[in-house]
């Protein structure tokens, strides 16, 4: 009984440890982006575009190894690019979805990936995007950090007002769903917004909003990498006692003791015949 408990407390720490260090990760990737020790500007890997009405989506997804971000870029399809242009709705009744598509596609200059596609479709799933879908304009940025998976979320969102001509300014509003936790005398500059730059450094925001697949995933990640001090060390220190006729625990001479319970500690073992 004895034993059992000690392996059980041994588990229990490496699973609070495994967890704690995924955290730590995630933050430390976080701290090196807005120091700018690690690069916050990935270039586009996929893309994928979806009508949701009443908006057109565009998709932009993009990864390192400890970073993945999403763009969705929504507009109205009452809106127009370009002044004097069709809008999107004038055309998707003249050529149907299909051809709104493809032209978004063409002038964005690149192919979707059609798992991107239904994901641009499903975006009103986004927590961001429910509380601000009737602006004209705007784009969600999705950030997830950690190492070996994304186990830490920030969602952040900016809306765009309208100009005349069907047009877009180019100064947004503001708009954080994001829960975070900043360190008063950490400081640097935030890797999101990038006019934020040019700017004098601000406070670290450290986010705590969970991605729960990739968090349980780097937690067991790590509380494996925690067992092999914690629970493979003592393993073999214990299996080298015994073979030296010491008790695995306390490491009591056992020679002579045939009762099969360490007259030091009370663990139970198997007398040397």
């Amino acid at each position: 009984m004895q034993t059992r408990a000690f392996w059980l407390r041994r588990i229990i720490v490496c699973a609070i440890l495994g967890g704690v260090t995924a955290w730590l990760v995630a933050w430390g990737i976080v701290a090196a982006e807005w120091k700018g020790v690690a690069s916050s500007d990935l270039p586009n890997q996929q893309y994928g575009v979806a009508i949701v009405e009443p908006h057109l989506v565009n998709l932009y997804e993009r990864r390192s190894p400890t970073t993945r971000v999403r763009e969705w870029i929504v507009t109205q399809l009452d809106e127009r690019i370009v002044p004097d242009a069709p809008t999107w709705r004038e055309t998707l009744a003249d050529e149907g979805p299909d051809a709104v598509l493809e032209r978004v596609r063409a002038y964005n200059g690149q192919s979707t990936e059609p798992a991107l596609d239904r994901f641009a479709q499903a975006f009103a799933s986004n927590r961001v995007a429910g509380l601000i879908i009737d602006e004209q304009a705007y784009i969600i940025r999705e950030r997830l950090h950690g190492w070996p998976f994304a186990s830490v979320a920030e969602i952040r969102a900016e809306t765009f007002r309208r100009l005349s001509g069907g047009t877009f300014g180019s100064a947004p509003v503001r708009f954080d769903d994001t829960k975070t936790v900043s360190i008063p005398w950490l400081t640097g500059h935030d890797p999101v917004w990038n006019l934020a730059r040019r700017g004098n450094p601000t406070t670290i925001q450290f986010p705590y909003r969970p991605d729960w697949p990739g968090l349980a995933g780097n937690a067991a990640f790590y509380g494996l990498l925690w067992a092999l001090p914690l629970i493979g060390f003592p393993i073999v220190r214990r299996r080298a006692r015994m073979r030296r006729a010491r008790c695995g625990s306390c490491n009591y001479d056992l020679c002579g003791t045939t009762s099969g319970v360490c007259p030091e500690c009370g663990l139970e073992f198997m007398p040397i015949a």
